[in-house]
């Protein structure tokens, strides 16, 4: 959580609170369930420069670079992690993935965060690449594609888990 102080009268004051929440869970002897919430407020509503953005290296993967800025979120992040490969210092992980999400736009209600129409949803399949000796050696490639109204799509690169 942070507080944001106005410079000069150029920005205004405000909170700007962000919470995730993860949970893991052993799925026999080679799968794994992780799923995060993850939440977010900033109180200045009115502002041009909303401090929270839909991307999917943070919240929706195969959402696309910076799709959309808001003042509220909720994303759901949930995904089946499944060990394919395993040997002495090298893992290969199979995984599919659900993300939901939804974000508030700038001088709008919390109605524009909860309606079914800013809502977005994608789905997808991934691989990760993970060297077991090396702290946070984790390459990781994810194909998402966007459900319903969301027409999106992408492959996400990146290092480390994605949560």
């Amino acid at each position: 959580m942070r507080y944001v102080l106005g410079g000069d009268g150029l920005l205004e004051e405000g909170l700007v609170a962000q919470n995730a929440t993860e949970y893991f869970k052993k799925v026999g002897t080679k799968g794994n369930w992780a799923s995060r919430l993850q939440l977010g407020y900033a109180s200045y509503n009115e502002s041009e420069f909303a401090p929270f953005t839909v991307d999917n290296q943070f919240n929706l993967r195969g959402a696309g670079n910076d799709i959309d800025r808001g003042t509220s979120f909720v994303f759901v992040n949930t995904e089946y992690r499944h060990t394919l490969i395993e040997k002495d210092w090298f893992v290969l992980q199979g995984n599919a993935f659900v993300d939901a999400g939804s974000i508030r736009s700038p001088r709008e209600g919390f109605d524009n965060l909860a309606s079914i129409n800013n809502v977005e949803l994608y789905s997808g399949l991934g691989v990760r690449f993970i060297h077991k000796r090396i702290f946070n050696a984790v390459i990781r490639l994810d194909y998402g594609v966007g459900l319903g109204a969301t027409q999106n799509r992408g492959l996400v690169f990146g290092i480390g888990q994605y949560f």
